[in-house]
């Protein structure tokens, strides 16, 4: 909304190519706020290339940035036509071609297992698997976009 900052980071420095990778991402989001992360190509991203707060992974944003990610596709991205993989602190998840969730608010944990020998990424919420997304190949990293009213923390699971 108007007057509303988002900023995102990517891990880019740590490329995860093969084996399961764990992370625990802990949100806290006051009402009306939003968090979300997940698992992204890594890119080295030109701030040149967006304009405002277009350089974000708000769903509203993202077709502009997946089109930005697939012109810089490398080899080292596999057959995988899968660039994204987010879940915000609503418990709703998306990649390009899957939607779906449940709606919550508040301070919530959210696992991630990126799994590159069987090509998955596993989201886990309280305790439960709550999405399995399969066909991953290629490198990715971790990563986090709020706006002025949540914070993130990450940590090896």
């Amino acid at each position: 909304g108007a007057g509303m900052t988002t900023s995102s980071a990517l891990c880019s420095n740590h490329v995860m190519r093969s084996g399961r990778h764990i992370a625990v991402f802990t949100i806290l989001a006051r009402r009306g706020s939003m968090a979300g992360i997940g698992v992204v190509r890594p890119v080295k991203i030109d701030k040149s290339d967006f304009v405002g707060d277009d350089l974000t992974f708000d769903p509203e944003r993202m077709p502009k940035f997946l089109e930005y990610l697939r012109g810089k596709k490398t080899d080292k991205w596999g057959d995988s036509n899968v660039h994204c993989c987010t879940v915000n602190n609503y418990g709703s998840f998306c990649w390009h071609d899957l939607t779906g969730g449940d709606h919550h608010s508040g301070k919530s944990q959210i696992g991630l297992l990126l799994d590159l020998n069987e090509g998955t990424l596993s989201i886990h919420k309280d305790g439960r698997r709550i999405a399995l997304k399969d066909n991953l190949t290629g490198e990715y990293c971790w990563y986090a976009t709020v706006n002025h009213r949540a914070s993130v923390s990450i940590q090896r699971g």
